[in-house]
């Protein structure tokens, strides 16, 4: 198989999930098809040469599945070599790595494939020793990346502009790996994300129950509802400068499996105004009401201050005055002044089984962002 070695001057990637949604009036179910279909998106600015010998290399059988370096996971070195006959080979995560994988090594415009014999804690073994030594700097790192196979379903895009060109096009990976993994507490068996609020601009949301406007034509209207419940629905966005931050953030988009998967999340905004602190061992407390005594009883409140962080589930609820409701809780453990953060907590999915990952390239390397609508589940 060919390899797509060259390096895009930007990217990004999507992974796809397949899930069918069955809804009924009082609740719905949820049926997972497919995990984490693969989508890398490699634009290039090149010269004429260059893009002339991508898109030969294309036409040289459009059906053909290429070798294509997963960038997004490339381990960078900017110190050190890697030296000629090394078989070990440092990376910066071996979950996306197998035996026999086939793995792209180099510097700058120099580079070889290898084959993967076996996967350490932090590094992988070669198959054979390293053909070359490529030294490392701050300007051109050394890299490793492992290459998937993948067919580019839609061809070549390109566009001219003197004395450049430009090239466009995405590879489908065939055999994409599953790396399921939750880096979240969890509560009540499921994640709670507290890091999903990057902002970038107003993180759009609504509220309300699935309906049908009913229209006879002569004036009436009416609204018939097919559920028997309201909703919340909301955005996360995600933002990760570090290796780890996005390999955390791909694992749990497999780990929940698109639409598939629940997990708590709390909008961090103080949403109830505490009347008095709360001590570690007090079973109720005291905020200024938003709702009706009767409506908090089984709601799920998030404490932050500081460093400390606490989930209760409220258990009872008395309406003092209009500006004091007491709420009865477990005891939390830890101390909280009136200026802590005590949010709502509300058990939601991802409303979309597609994720785009937007890559942007800093002097530290690779900055991810990840913006998805949720909606809340019963």
């Amino acid at each position: 198989m060919s390899v797509w070695y060259w390096p895009p001057n930007s990217m990004s990637e999507t992974l796809g999930f397949r899930t069918e949604v069955l809804p009924s009036r009082t609740t719905e179910r949820r049926v997972s098809y497919a995990d984490g279909i693969q989508t890398l998106s490699y634009g290039y600015v090149s010269s004429p040469r260059v893009a002339e010998e991508m898109t030969r290399l294309f036409l040289s059988d459009t059906e053909q599945t290429f070798l294509v370096p997963e960038w997004p996971t490339c381990t960078l070195a900017r110190t050190g070599s890697i030296a000629v006959t090394d078989t070990i080979i440092p990376v910066d995560d071996v979950v996306v790595y197998a035996v026999g994988q086939q793995v792209i090594i180099g510097s700058g415009d120099l580079w070889e494939q290898a084959e993967v014999l076996s996967i350490g804690a932090s590094s992988i073994t070669l198959t054979a020793g390293v053909g070359a030594t490529y030294a490392a700097s701050a300007a051109q790192p050394t890299f490793v990346a492992p290459l998937i196979n993948c067919i580019c379903p839609e061809g070549i895009v390109d566009n001219t502009s003197y004395p450049i060109r430009g090239v466009n096009l995405k590879f489908l990976s065939t055999s994409p790996i599953d790396i399921p993994a939750n880096p979240y507490s969890t509560y009540d068996g499921a994640p709670f994300v507290t890091d999903g609020f990057s902002m970038f601009g107003p993180l759009a949301g609504g509220n309300g129950r699935r309906s049908i406007l009913f229209d006879t034509g002569f004036g009436g209207f009416e609204i018939g509802s097919t559920e028997d419940y309201t909703r919340r629905a909301g955005t996360l966005s995600f933002f990760d400068a570090t290796y780890a931050d996005r390999m955390e953030l791909r694992r749990f988009l497999h780990f929940m499996r698109g639409k598939d998967g629940e997990m708590w999340v709390t909008s961090g905004q103080p949403e109830l105004l505490l009347n008095a602190g709360v001590a570690s061992n007090a079973l109720s407390f005291s905020v200024q009401p938003v709702a009706p005594a009767a409506d908090m009883v089984g709601t799920v409140v998030n404490f932050s201050e500081g460093s400390n962080t606490t989930t209760r589930t409220i258990t009872g609820a008395t309406d003092v005055s209009p500006t004091a409701q007491t709420l009865e809780i477990a005891v939390t453990g830890t101390t909280y002044t009136t200026a802590a953060t005590v949010s709502f907590m509300r058990k939601c999915r991802f409303d979309t089984d597609e994720f785009v990952f937007q890559y942007r390239y800093s002097a530290d390397g690779l900055l991810a962002t990840v913006e998805t609508p949720i909606l809340e589940v019963v």
